[in-house]
């Protein structure tokens, strides 16, 4: 896991030179130590990862040594495919960034990334566009502190912040909500693709990197030759990433695309194997497939098994983070396990993202794309049975609900949607309270001239960055979503909706990609697997203290949720039946959280890790 803390300050105040040789004191003399990448005039950078394997630094200046840039993360050329990530940077490549502000640094690089450009008085931040580091900041005594973890940041105390009730009342109607603010008042999230510009006394954001911009950029060629640009771009990251560590593991679940991922590392040098998490649960099992694809790659496979036994943490097991998160309760593995740990590489990497960017949705919508681009032309007969093949619905209602967005019908934001159908007995008022004002990015509102199907898609690309590592983890390894790199994502989203799902079938166009580089039983299977009855076996061993702490917790007593909702919500047919069941260990993770910012004695001392 990757976690840095960069200071920002003002050298010639008294007040902000004190606290910022305190913070820089308290962070190199941290139990676990750190690590300082660079101290400049005003600035240091520290790499608090509990695992650097895959890390890299990379900092240049100018010749009059008045302008600096750090890149903490892993970065890669995008002149190259399948090309090791940089470990330096080339005088024109440097030359770019600090003309544009670090801008550049999307159309020259891509990676998992922090960039920081400084000057003699001023700071850019810049994020990779899939936010893949966490990247928060606040400004304490006028210094500028940008961090990854809060629970790191052992020079700060709870008692600076203050809980930010507006941010909690959205994340009880969609946990995954990402639109700057934060848990804390005092604390602001970076978004992916964005910019934070400060100087000594403000500071202000911008967007550099707009999912939109892609989406207008169509990349439409044969079917042939869309699907050799997919499988070259992706065997290209996924190779990339490759060679940044000595081992790597493929959390491999059976389906198509961590298949993929698995079939890429073929003929490397990099040594891998596969894990495959087996839940012992009534749910169908994906061993078999898993073991089929780690067979016909001809790497080892070691499973897991997951029990729905474990307990949830205790509330004073969370750390203090910026917000609550549902990985609280997900069960930690590798944690006393050296087995578990021992088997797995230095790098972890997973299929994740793949529905998001390779269009696994069933929707008619992308006959409505293919006519906006190409109206009545000879393929609409072939596009229509298309879109009603992936959609499983009849062309007439296809036709019905394609043809109005031809006369002006807006595209609609489904991720609006989405939370209005996630409402429990729980969350009900929630969204009267906040009268649909959920602060997203513009780019999940506004479609501009983006067909509806492909506006799908991009809203879908929201969810892509809630998929991260936000806590410490026993035995932590560095996981890597390779198919969440840039240059796969920026193809993807130039890439029409209906050639995505070339055929028919849903994510049909990587299938085809991939045709004889993976078994075809995996390759055209379009069923996934499930876990629904583990989260109900998980709650029912855990309902007894899931419902006390939720009856008696910081939501019920700041009113933010009633107790008779809670009972309610978790009385035997609700939480079974219901389809959003499993958000019972949400609820309990974000009053976890409450209980730890919001503790019945007053928190005066810095910020430790969890039962320290």
């Amino acid at each position: 896991m990757r976690s840095f803390i960069a200071i920002f300050w003002d050298e010639d105040d008294p007040r902000s030179d004190a606290f910022a040789a305190k913070a820089k004191k308290v962070t190199e003399d941290a139990e676990q130590g750190s690590c300082k990448l660079v101290e400049l005039p005003g600035f240091a950078v520290y790499d608090t990862s509990e695992c650097s394997s895959g890390t890299s630094f990379i900092h240049a200046r100018d010749l009059d040594m008045e302008q600096s840039v750090a890149v903490f993360g892993a970065l890669f050329a995008k002149s190259g495919n399948g090309d090791a990530q940089l470990s330096n940077l080339k005088q024109d490549e440097v030359a770019r960034i600090f003309k544009s502000d670090g801008a550049s640094i999307f159309a020259d690089f891509w990676g998992n990334y922090i960039s920081f450009v400084w000057k003699r008085n001023s700071l850019s931040v810049i994020t990779d566009p899939t936010s893949s580091i966490p990247c928060f900041y606040t400004k304490i005594d006028d210094v500028l502190i940008v961090f990854s973890h809060l629970e790191k940041c052992h020079f700060l105390r709870p008692s600076q912040f203050t809980v930010n009730e507006h941010f909690i009342l959205t994340l009880l109607a969609y946990d995954k909500i990402q639109n700057g603010e934060t848990g804390l008042n005092e604390v602001r999230e970076l978004m992916g693709g964005k910019r934070l510009r400060a100087d000594r006394t403000k500071y202000s954001e911008d967007t550099l990197w707009d999912p939109r911009d892609f989406a207008l950029d169509v990349f439409e060629p044969a079917v042939g030759v869309a699907a050799e640009a997919l499988r070259e771009t992706v065997k290209g990251c996924v190779k990339s990433w490759a060679t940044t560590y000595d081992s790597i593991s493929v959390n491999l679940s059976g389906g198509l695309d961590s298949t993929i991922v698995l079939s890429c590392l073929r003929n490397g040098n990099t040594r891998y194997n596969a894990i495959h998490h087996e839940l012992m649960s009534g749910d169908r099992s994906e061993a078999g497939f898993a073991r089929m694809a780690a067979d016909y790659c001809g790497v080892d496979l070691k499973t897991i098994a997951t029990t729905s036994d474990a307990l949830v943490p205790d509330t004073s097991e969370h750390p203090f983070s910026v917000r609550p998160h549902r990985s609280f309760c997900s069960q930690n593995v590798l944690a006393n396990n050296a087995e578990n740990i021992e088997a797995i590489g230095d790098g972890l990497f997973t299929g994740q993202g793949g529905d998001h960017l390779f269009f696994a949705r069933r929707d008619s919508l992308v006959f409505a794309d293919f006519l906006k681009a190409h109206r009545l032309s000879s393929s609409v007969g072939r596009e229509l049975v298309n879109a009603a093949k992936v959609s499983n619905k009849s062309i007439w209602q296809v036709m019905r609900e394609a043809f109005p967005y031809c006369f002006g019908k807006p595209p609609m934001c489904s991720i609006l949607s989405s939370i209005h159908e996630r409402t429990t007995g729980v969350s009900r008022n929630v969204a009267e309270i906040l009268n649909g004002e959920f602060h997203l990015p513009d780019w999940v509102l506004n479609a501009r001239q983006i067909p509806p199907g492909k506006f799908g898609q991009i809203n879908s690309f929201y969810h892509l960055l809630q998929i991260r590592n936000l806590f410490d983890r026993t035995g932590g390894r560095d996981v890597v979503h390779p198919l969440m790199s840039q240059p796969i994502v920026e193809l993807c989203l130039r890439t029409p909706s209906y050639l995505l799902c070339s055929g028919g079938t849903s994510r049909g166009l990587i299938r085809e990609a991939f045709k004889g580089e993976i078994p075809d039983e995996i390759r055209m299977r379009v069923t996934k697997g499930s876990a629904s009855r583990y989260f109900v076996d998980r709650i029912e061993k855990n309902r007894t203290q899931i419902a006390n702490t939720l009856r008696d917790g910081k939501l019920v007593q700041r009113g933010l949720v009633r107790s008779s909702d809670i009972d309610a919500f978790l009385s035997d047919q609700n939480y079974r039946l219901g389809t959003f069941g499993r958000l019972a260990l949400i609820y309990y993770a974000i009053d976890a959280w409450l209980l730890r910012w919001l503790p019945e004695d007053d928190a005066t001392g810095p910020i430790k890790p969890a039962n320290a």
